[in-house]
C-alpha cells in the first residue's frame, strides 16, 4: 500500500536553496556554491525522474562516455529512439556539446 501511495503522490523535491543551506550550515560546506549544488541536484533529479531509460541513455544522461563506448561495442543501436524524435547518437552528440559549451571548452575531435 505504501508503494501505491508513494508513485501516486510522490514526495516534493527540496528546494536547491534549502539544500544548498544545509550544506553550509550543518556541514561547513563552504567551499561549495549554490551554482555547483543546482547542476547536481538538477542532474540527479533528472536520472531519478527517468527510471526508464536503457543503459545507453543513461549513459549519456550521465556522461559516462566509457560506458557508452562498451554498450555501443557490445552491438547497442545508435538509432534507438524512445519516441521523442531523438536517437541515441544525436542525444549524445547534443549531451557532449553542452557538457563543453558549460565548460567553456571547445568541442574537438579525438
Amino acid at each position: 500500500m505504501l508503494r501505491g501511495e508513494m508513485q501516486a503522490f510522490p514526495p516534493k523535491p527540496r528546494p536547491v536553496i534549502s539544500i544548498y543551506r544545509e550544506l553550509v550550515t550543518r556541514h561547513g560546506a563552504d567551499d561549495v556554491s549554490y551554482q555547483m549544488v543546482r547542476k547536481y541536484v538538477g542532474g540527479r533529479r533528472a536520472v531519478r525522474h527517468h527510471p526508464s531509460l536503457s543503459p545507453a541513455r543513461q549513459a549519456v544522461v550521465d556522461y559516462d562516455l566509457n560506458r557508452l563506448r562498451d554498450l555501443l561495442d557490445k552491438g547497442h543501436d545508435t538509432e534507438d529512439d524512445n519516441g521523442d524524435g531523438w536517437s541515441l547518437l544525436r542525444r549524445a552528440i547534443h549531451a557532449e556539446a553542452d557538457r563543453h559549451t558549460g565548460a567553456g571548452e571547445p568541442c574537438t575531435q579525438t
